[in-house]
């Protein structure tokens, strides 16, 4: 299957650009919430995120599920409810480098070693040789692919990021930072590492703490999400901090500040965790009541 898959550029890959590999389902969106409209059901910062990556890295969508379902989900993902035209397909401030979907995918069976295991299981992954052979700038040593379920990324573990799975969004989306501080370890990465390989993704948290500017929650204050700021002839301050624990453990915190100019103040402040079982499964479609 992956020798035989046909791959369809839907915009021009960009000469120097890293590759990311993004799930949907659970990674960012909601796909068993219940919202007034589909795009409430995206991941907060899902936008800012996607141009923020689109900066360094050419972006590829990769889903468990059928096309059908998969072209209705990036169509009703707007960045504004109203406008139809600002979904992720015609987004005006990022591109998406092209599609891959469940037929894409190849069933694989593992097996656990040690006392009593369990029964081998078999499941679908998303194999990145696929994309490398298809084009060769692009290889682990530039490649990084964000899922909420690890066993996707079985065949390339040093390529992958499991995230914080993005559910029950009507309670969770008040404190849910994830792709916030997300944005600030890609970029991060895209600047100071010529070569992924070297990097344990489990510790992106960690690495955000020691080499980031800002820390996550100055990324944050900086888009705009749980930290305020302020404007006019006083200063505007805000702060956050989130953690998570995904695939083993990491976690992380940071602050961040910013001032303006103007005539008032402002301040805010949020925080933000989550936990990841890895027992998500790829929904089959959108949902609204």
């Amino acid at each position: 299957r992956v020798a035989n898959t046909k791959i369809k550029l839907m915009h021009p890959l960009r000469p120097g650009r890293k590759c990311l590999v993004l799930d949907i389902d659970y990674t960012i969106y909601d796909c068993k919430g219940v919202a007034a409209v589909v795009a409430d059901l995206g991941r907060p910062g899902l936008h800012e995120f996607m141009a923020a990556a689109y900066r360094h890295y050419d972006i590829v969508m990769w889903s468990q599920t059928n096309w059908r379902y998969l072209e209705a989900k990036l169509t009703e993902l707007r960045a504004s409810a109203s406008r139809r035209e600002l979904n992720m397909l015609m987004n005006p401030d990022y591109k998406i480098a092209f599609v891959l979907d469940r037929t894409s995918m190849f069933q694989i069976t593992t097996s656990l070693t040690g006392f009593n295991p369990p029964p081998p299981k078999s499941h679908e992954v998303k194999a990145l040789d696929l994309i490398w052979r298809r084009f060769p700038e692009f290889s682990a040593a530039n490649t990084i692919h964000l899922d909420d379920l690890s066993r996707n990324f079985a065949l390339n573990p040093e390529s992958g990021l499991r995230v914080t799975a993005y559910k029950n969004s009507a309670r969770t989306r008040a404190t849910d930072r994830e792709l916030w501080e997300l944005t600030e370890y890609l970029t991060l990465i895209a600047e100071r590492e010529p070569n992924f390989k070297r990097l344990e993704h489990r510790n992106w948290r960690r690495y955000v703490a020691t080499h980031g500017g800002k820390g996550a929650a100055g990324v944050t204050a900086s888009r705009g999400g749980a930290a305020g700021s302020g404007s006019g002839n006083g200063n505007g301050s805000g702060s956050g901090s989130g953690s998570a624990r995904d695939n083993g453990s990491s976690s992380g915190n940071g602050s961040g500040s910013g001032s303006g100019s103007g005539g008032g103040s402002g301040s805010g402040g949020g925080s933000g965790g989550g936990e990841d079982s890895g027992n998500g499964s790829d929904g089959a479609g959108p949902t609204s009541p």
